[in-house]
């Protein structure tokens, strides 16, 4: 299992590692499990957009569980692994529900 998250900057090594791997057939895709988190976004990949789903947790980072974001970040996620992920999680919601309070 290959644990990551669309903003780990070890993103693109693991799907450079796991390209390499396929290719000289040392592992199948079907033999890993990647699993990758969203909904935390931080710095210059801010999001645009608001409403209920996006809180700001600090300077400069947003949570987000709006579906045009966390499609985003699937999709950030799958160009940089090379392959989409098995499981997507949440990363940190309680950020999210410690707003509604």
């Amino acid at each position: 299992m290959i644990d990551t998250s669309s903003h780990y900057k070890s993103e693109r090594a693991i799907g450079k590692a796991l390209s390499e791997a396929l290719e000289k057939n040392i592992v199948a895709r079907e033999e890993i499990v990647i699993m990758t988190k969203v909904g935390h976004d931080s710095g210059s990949q801010m999001p645009d957009v608001d409403g209920k789903t996006t809180v700001e947790v600090g300077e400069n980072s947003v949570y987000s569980l709006d579906p045009d974001f966390v499609e985003a970040e699937i999709a950030k996620s799958a160009e940089k692994l090379g392959t989409v992920p098995d499981c997507v999680l949440l990363h940190n919601p309680e950020w999210l529900l410690s707003s509604f309070r």
